[in-house]
């Protein structure tokens, strides 16, 4: 039982951190455009991550379940964030839209799998109030 609450506080955490990533950005994203230009491309900054995500996760949540789900957790939380890290030294407005895109594969990775991952932790009758927990973060 210990295991599976660190293991779900793990969960937990990466969720969290792909949240405080949406609101840094939506909130420092007129600082960012002043600085480096390209306010044309304002809106893809958005929907680059979300198109992503959203067109990945059936894929790697049916790759999950085949190869296993901690590899593509722990996989979708580096490409998440190597995204992060070439999000904060992007030079121009494309490169920021490029990290975007590669966080949307990562975090296309890590929410299927979280939720499948509570599923197997938890027995059925704890799997609810876990899961609830999850989509509070």
């Amino acid at each position: 039982m210990k295991f599976s609450m660190m293991t779900f506080i793990g969960i937990i955490l990466g969720m969290f951190g792909i949240g405080i990533m949406q609101l840094v950005l939506a909130t420092a994203m007129p600082v960012i455009v002043t600085k480096i230009g390209g306010d044309y491309l304002y809106s893809w900054i958005f929907s680059s991550y979300m198109l992503a995500s959203l067109l990945t996760i059936p894929i790697f949540s049916k790759m999950a379940d085949l190869y296993g789900r901690k590899k593509f957790y722990l996989l979708g939380m580096s490409i998440f964030a190597v995204g992060t890290f070439y999000g904060g030294l992007a030079p121009t407005m494309e490169h920021l839209i490029v990290a975007r895109v590669l966080q949307g594969l990562g975090t296309g990775m890590m929410i299927p799998v979280s939720i499948a991952l509570i599923s197997d932790l938890f027995p059925a009758e704890k799997r609810g109030r876990m899961i609830g927990m999850f989509s509070f973060v």
